[in-house]
This record gives structure tokens, C-alpha cells and sequence, in this order.
């Protein structure tokens, strides 16, 4: 019975001060809105798995060139080297990346 007495006390009190009441209810839409959003990142990035059917085989080879350390990166020869070892690999795929300025 304390809690009802209790919210009712507060609606009265809110509807007493409406600017108070607007600004209560501005920082708490404020709040679930970026809880959400951050739950929706999270969870895009770390807790949904990848879509791809075994994502612990996968990988990503790396050139170091001058000018160029950890690149992700290797020339087309290199690229069909890789794609004639089926012994190695079940599939190779390439992604060209390139920064416009």
C-alpha cells in the first residue's frame, strides 16, 4: 500500500511542476535511448557470431611493404599462388580496399 501512496504522490507532484515533469521524462527517454543503442552495438559486434559457417578457420593474410606495416594485402601472383594450394585452402577470396582523397 506504501507504493501506490508513494506514485501517487509523485504524479501529483509532477503534475504540479510540468516543466520538471517534461525534463524528468526528457533525461530518462535520453537514457533508454542510448542503452539501447549501445546494446545494439554490442551486440552486433561481440555477441553475434559471424556469417560464415566455420568463422575459426578463417584468415586474413598481412604484407609488411615499406610504408605499409601490417597491410592487408598481396599481389594478384600471390593471390593465385594461394588459390592453386587446395591441399592449404577450401577457397580464397580477395577484397580490394582503396581510400579515395
Amino acid at each position: 500500500m506504501t507504493v501506490l501512496r508513494d506514485v501517487r504522490y509523485g504524479f501529483r507532484i509532477l503534475a504540479r511542476n510540468p516543466s520538471y515533469a517534461a525534463a524528468a521524462l526528457a533525461v530518462m527517454a535520453l537514457g533508454i535511448g542510448a542503452s539501447t543503442a549501445v546494446f545494439t552495438v554490442v551486440r552486433a559486434v561481440l555477441l553475434q557470431p559471424l556469417p560464415y559457417r566455420e568463422p575459426d578457420r578463417l584468415v586474413l593474410f598481412r604484407a609488411d611493404a615499406p610504408g605499409f606495416e601490417r597491410y592487408p594485402g598481396i599481389t594478384g601472383n600471390e593471390f593465385h599462388a594461394l588459390r592453386e594450394r587446395t591441399d592449404l585452402f577450401e577457397d580464397v577470396a580477395a577484397i580490394n580496399h582503396d581510400d579515395v582523397r
